[in-house]
């Protein structure tokens, strides 16, 4: 595969085909909003739980994975509020590894 070909397929993966219909597009951003103000929320009581355990050292990076759980909480807010059955990156391309 040339880069050429790997750059096409990356803003493809990029693209949530979801989006292309404006009806559920302003759902999807309600819900994106949301997850990440949740995922966010976890982030920093993880944060604040490992200060609390281990406050003599550094905290691990808490970054990755992450997607992993804000996808998670759009999914499930998309479904419960709006019922609306969205795929996440990791469901639409089950073949790549995501961090």
């Amino acid at each position: 595969m040339t880069h050429e070909e790997r750059m096409r397929e990356m803003e493809e993966m990029d693209h949530d085909p979801m989006t292309d219909n404006p009806e559920i597009a302003k759902f999807i951003s309600l819900a994106e909003k949301e997850a990440e103000k949740i995922t966010e929320e976890l982030k920093n009581s993880r944060r604040k739980w490992w200060w609390k355990i281990f406050p003599f050292m550094e905290p691990p990076n808490f970054e990755m994975g992450w997607c992993h759980r804000l996808w998670f909480e759009k999914q499930r807010i998309l479904k419960e509020k709006y019922g609306i059955d969205w795929k996440s990156p990791r469901d639409r391309y089950p073949k790549v590894k995501f961090d």
